[in-house]
């Protein structure tokens, strides 16, 4: 949230997007995904409303939210309901500290298991991804892969 609160001071339109988590919801980080690829859908669904010029659309998070914004782009995991023409590719990606290991030795392995491949953003690095800037603070272990 505090990065949303600096973007929005400086002009631009945050959107803060929740998502299930099993300590609330009981379910997996794969419900997760497919509620940030979902928030995304729905913000382009709403573009003209929400004033937003889809072209510019960045996603952004830290953490697991970090995580989910590398999704949006890396990851094809969706609710069968959603409508696959509306494309969940932000035009960038800004994360901060953002878990994107899950394979073996990676974070949350344990909660993935063999589908990492699918599910790490990691693993699925493609050529034609979204421009991505990524910061990591001194605190935090980082991928040494």
């Amino acid at each position: 949230m505090p990065q949303a609160k600096y973007f929005a001071k400086r002009g631009m339109i945050a959107i803060l997007a929740d998502y299930r988590v099993f300590s609330r919801n009981k379910t997996s980080p794969f419900e997760a995904v497919k509620d940030a690829r979902s928030a995304m859908r729905y913000i382009r669904i709403h573009s003209e409303e929400l004033q937003i010029d889809t072209s510019e659309i960045v996603a952004s998070g830290a953490s697991a939210g970090g995580h989910l914004a590398a999704a949006c782009d890396l990851i094809a995991i969706d609710e069968a309901r959603e409508d696959k023409s509306v494309s969940t590719k932000p035009a960038a990606l800004v994360l901060f500290n953002p878990v994107v290991d899950n394979g073996p030795g990676g974070y949350g392995y344990e909660r993935i298991g063999d589908k990492y491949h699918v599910f790490s953003p990691f693993y699925n690095i493609k050529v034609g991804a979204a421009p991505t800037i990524v910061f990591f603070g001194k605190k935090r272990q980082i991928c040494t892969r």
